[in-house]
């Protein structure tokens, strides 16, 4: 009784572990992506200030995309994949898509995010896991008043599964410290 305990202690621990080390690598190893963001700073009672972000890529015109067309009710259209190109200075959308795209050069990364409904008609929203981070209660209201006056740019690593995660946020080209000292 006693081992199969610890067993089963020890499985949690590894799965944690591993949860945390594949967020690691994504981190380190994944395609880095900078996106113009837009932040404000909302106010969760019970998860104190975080600062939201709406990307260049968080509403995409399925028209100019070239996208199959996609019906809410659609199973299908819950999970998207949208294909980014490097420009200069962002990345941009390219490719909106049921399926994940096979074979893209270099200068392309397929990104994994899921359709949130009801906006207007042609227009898709998109959710990619990446839309708020956490920030010290007395940073991130200063955050939202300089992101709205000055260039907010977030750097997003892509792991090969389509997963993105913030890796840094720069504010008028300088790299936010979003630890305070």
């Amino acid at each position: 009784m006693r081992a199969r305990l610890w067993l089963i202690i020890c499985l949690q621990v590894l799965v944690l572990l591993a949860m945390a080390g594949y967020y690691q690598y994504i981190i380190s190893f994944g395609t880095v992506v900078r996106l113009q963001a837009e932040p404000f700073d909302p106010l969760s009672l019970f998860q104190g200030r975080y600062v939201y972000l709406a990307y260049n890529i968080t509403e995409l015109d399925e028209v100019a995309l070239r996208a199959p067309r996609l019906i809410p009710s659609d199973p299908r259209a819950a999970s998207l994949w949208v294909t980014l190109e490097r420009a200069d200075p962002y990345w941009k959308a390219i490719a909106l898509d049921l399926r994940r795209p096979e074979g893209l050069p270099e200068n392309q990364v397929a990104l994994k995010g899921s359709a949130v409904w009801g906006q207007e008609k042609g227009k898709v929203r998109l959710k990619y896991g990446i839309e708020s981070f956490f920030a010290p209660e007395e940073l991130a209201p200063e955050l939202e008043r300089l992101g709205r006056t000055g260039k907010f740019e977030v750097d997003v690593a892509v792991g090969p599964d389509g997963r993105a995660l913030i890796k840094r946020v720069y504010l008028e080209g300088k790299p936010v410290d979003l630890i305070p000292r």
